[in-house]
C-alpha cells in the first residue's frame, strides 16, 4: 500500500467543504492516472466532495516532486506536464500532494502580436510536418509572407488559439473567419474556416488540440459565425466528429485552377 497527503484547500477546490490534509491510500501498482483521478473524484476508500473547476477555472496537482498534472474546466481536461500519465507511484518518491491555482491564460490563451514570432515557428513546423523539408530561400520567402500576414490579420480575419506551456507556444489552431454575399443558410455571410490545427511532437496525445478547439467553436458561436469548415486528415477526424462537426455534403464538385 502506498500512502501520501493531499492538501485541499478552497482557493483552488472550489468550496470549503473538506479543507485540510487528507490522507491518501494507493494501491502497490497504482499509476499516476490513479491518483489523479482519487483526488478529483474520490474512490478506493478515499472520499471527499468533489472539487469544483469548472468556468474557465484551471489549477494544478503539485507534490513533492513537482507539478504532477493540471485541471481545467471541471475535470474534462487533465494535463500531465511532466510525468507520464501511466508512471508508476512507487517509483517517483512521492510523498505529499497539493492543490494550486493558476492562471487560465498562462495556458490557454488567443494569440497576440507579441506572440507572433512564436505563430511563424508553429506554422514553419506544421508545413514542414505536412509538405516535407524546404530550402533556405523557400524558408525565407515563407517567413517573411507569414510576418506579413500576421500583422495585418491577426485579431482581425484570423484568430490563433494557442496553448502555452512557459510562456512558448506547444499547440495553435487558426479560426478564419469569412465574410461572403449572404445567402439562405449565412444571413449575414459569415462563416469560419479552422487551419494549422498543430500540436508539437513532446505534447501530443494530451488533449490540448481538443480543448483549443472547444475554445475556437465557443468564440465563433460568440461572433456570430453560421458555420465552421475544415479539412480533415485521418489522424484528426475522429476529435472533429466528437466535437460536432460532420461530413460535408454538397451538391457540388469543388474545383481549383492553380494560377503559379
Amino acid at each position: 500500500m502506498i500512502e501520501l497527503t493531499f492538501h485541499r484547500e478552497s482557493v483552488c477546490m472550489g468550496d470549503d467543504a473538506g479543507n485540510g490534509i487528507q490522507q491518501l491510500k494507493m494501491a502497490d501498482d497504482a499509476v499516476l492516472e490513479d491518483l489523479i483521478h482519487v483526488i478529483l473524484h474520490g474512490g478506493c476508500g478515499n472520499e471527499w466532495p468533489i472539487p469544483y473547476t469548472g468556468g474557465h477555472a484551471m489549477w494544478a496537482i503539485n507534490s513533492n516532486v513537482g507539478i504532477l498534472a493540471y485541471v481545467c474546466d471541471d475535470a474534462e481536461l487533465v494535463l500531465y506536464p511532466g510525468l507520464d500519465k501511466k508512471t508508476a507511484l512507487k517509483n517517483i518518491g512521492l510523498v505529499s500532494t497539493f492543490g494550486a491555482h493558476v492562471e487560465y491564460k498562462d495556458f490557454f490563451d488567443m494569440a497576440d502580436y507579441d506572440d507572433i514570432d512564436e505563430l511563424i515557428r508553429m506554422r514553419m513546423a506544421f508545413i514542414a510536418e505536412e509538405a516535407g523539408s524546404m530550402d533556405e530561400h523557400q524558408q525565407a520567402i515563407l517567413e517573411e509572407q507569414l510576418a506579413r500576414y500576421f500583422e495585418r490579420n491577426l485579431h482581425n480575419r484570423l484568430v490563433a488559439f494557442v496553448a502555452k506551456d512557459k510562456g512558448r507556444i506547444v499547440s495553435v489552431v487558426y479560426l478564419l473567419i469569412i465574410e461572403m454575399p449572404a445567402n439562405l443558410r449565412l444571413s449575414n455571410g459569415l462563416y469560419g474556416e479552422v487551419l494549422n490545427v498543430y500540436t508539437e511532437q513532446a505534447y501530443r496525445g494530451k488533449g490540448l488540440c481538443t480543448k483549443l478547439l472547444r475554445n475556437l467553436v465557443e468564440f465563433a458561436k460568440s461572433k456570430g459565425l453560421g458555420c465552421i469548415d475544415l479539412s480533415a486528415t485521418d489522424k484528426g477526424y475522429g476529435i472533429y466528429k466528437r466535437l460536432g462537426f460532420i461530413d460535408k455534403k454538397t451538391n457540388y464538385t469543388e474545383m481549383r485552377l492553380t494560377i503559379n
